[in-house]
């Protein structure tokens, strides 16, 4: 049935640090995992740097399909190792053109009671990134990459410029901010039951 459209894969290669010893670094492993691919639009592809895919599978995917002329842009959504993220459709979901449901802990809108206790300002820095958000935003002909400061400012600029959207923006905060429904899973309808 796929016959006819194998010329057309495009296959990720391992990198040459691929073999790794037990305990070392992740990062160096080429892993894509599907729920952090997104097609934004036929021209923009987003993928998540998670707890399963590696910034050297993240790397390669943008080699190979930026050359490949599949995609003009794609944006790198780096988002904190942490089980409660898995992967970048449990933290947004489009809806429609100008309207995103996003994990409220990963939003602009979300302030760290962190970052106004003492220890913030000893704490090893590395550490406290690790914690955040990055977003940079390749694009082919581009020399330098585009970085954005919130996740709400890579959506807005997703609904106007890639999507055209002329309509104001709107964000849906995953569980109206109350927790425990603020935790994970975003991006998909959840329905909590109590007993």
């Amino acid at each position: 049935m796929f016959a006819r459209y194998r010329g057309n894969i495009l296959e990720i290669p391992d990198t040459v640090q691929h073999f790794l010893r037990p305990g070392e670094d992740q990062d160096e492993k080429t892993t894509l995992e599907g729920g952090d691919v997104m097609i934004i639009s036929p021209e923009h592809l987003i993928i998540g740097c998670s707890e399963r895919t590696s910034a050297s599978g993240a790397n390669e995917a943008i080699k190979l399909l930026l050359s490949n002329d599949v995609v003009q842009k794609i944006t790198i959504v780096k988002i904190p190792q942490r089980r409660d993220y898995m992967h970048i459709d449990t933290v947004f979901t489009q809806v429609k053109r100008n309207v995103w449901v996003l994990l409220q802990t990963l939003g602009a809108k979300q302030t760290s009671n962190q970052d106004n206790e003492p220890i913030a300002w000893f704490t090893d820095k590395k550490v406290k990134d690790k914690d955040r958000t990055e977003i940079i935003q390749f694009e082919k002909g581009r020399k330098k990459p585009r970085t954005f400061a919130c996740l709400e400012d890579l959506l807005t600029d997703i609904s106007i410029n890639d999507l055209k959207s002329t309509e104001p923006i709107k964000f849906i905060y995953s569980g109206n901010g109350d927790f425990p429904t603020t935790r994970a899973n975003s991006g998909r309808i959840r329905v909590t039951f109590w007993l």
